[in-house]
């Protein structure tokens, strides 16, 4: 597996093109629009290049209505997922061993990271971009000006409207398409969520949460204890112990002597 593949498990995002790849686009650029400045039948050009960008204005459209959707769907999944989190922040999994509430706050945390992923380049995708629009002075022609030669400047002018159509459409695909990486990301990890779920509920034993609040308050069992009694009676007599063994007779000492305290 690739090292950006594993970014993509991880947090999706676009790479950015190089010096040389960008300098490529921007020849080929130049080239489409050199060719259409010297087209033999500008006419049937401008033509063209007016039903491809009635094309890719369609193609906007799906994309704008899947980016919609896609910032819609994180709202729900983000609304879903801070239920989660403060149910395991609440003690949801208490009960459950420790690696599964460290896996399932893991899990939480990496669905967390693609909603904001996915909804970051979805407003991305949605973002105001520079367009190229034809005004009256490109579709009627000024008096004197050779039909031809109207003809060439409309077939450039659409030209150029269609290449920076394609360049944005382009560039809300690749945003619509690190959100759908995201969300699936999101699925994945949902489904190991439900798998620490049924492994939670399935280890959980009734009532040992509350055993474990009661043996670590001292209050609480002050309170279940209740107030103190008053004394008991007093029991029965015991049988009377064994004899012990008798004394040792110590002799009283001489005055005398010294210490002696007789």
């Amino acid at each position: 597996m690739s090292l950006a593949r594993i970014a993509d498990l991880v947090y999706p995002r676009l790479e950015p093109l190089d010096s040389a790849q960008l300098q490529s686009l921007w020849e080929a650029e130049r080239t489409q629009i050199a060719s259409a400045e010297s087209h033999p039948a500008p006419k049937s050009l401008v033509e063209a290049y007016a039903q491809l960008h009635r094309d890719e204005a369609d193609r906007l459209k799906s994309v704008e209505a899947r980016l919609g959707g896609i910032l819609g769907l994180a709202s729900i999944t983000a609304s879903i997922l801070l239920s989660g989190m403060f149910a395991l922040l609440n003690g949801g999994l208490s009960d459950s061993g420790r690696w599964v509430r460290v896996v399932a706050a893991t899990a939480l945390l990496y669905l967390s990271l693609q909603i904001v992923c996915s909804t970051i380049a979805a407003v991305r995708g949605m973002a105001r971009l520079t367009w190229e629009y034809l005004s009256v002075d490109n579709l009627v022609p000024f008096a004197g000006i050779a039909s031809q030669e109207f003809e060439r400047q409309l077939a450039t002018q659409t030209c150029r409207q269609f290449i920076r159509t394609q360049k944005n459409v382009n560039y809300k695909v690749s945003q619509m398409a690190v959100a759908h990486t995201a969300i699936r990301n999101f699925a994945v990890g949902s489904a190991l969520i439900a798998v620490l779920g049924l492994i939670g509920v399935s280890t959980q034993r009734p009532g040992s949460a509350a055993g474990k609040a009661i043996r670590g308050d001292a209050e609480i069992q002050k309170l279940l204890r209740g107030a103190e009694g008053p004394p008991g009676p007093a029991g029965p007599v015991g049988p009377r112990g064994k004899a012990g063994s008798p004394g040792r007779v110590v002799k009283p000492c001489c005055a005398k002597k010294s210490g002696c305290i007789y």
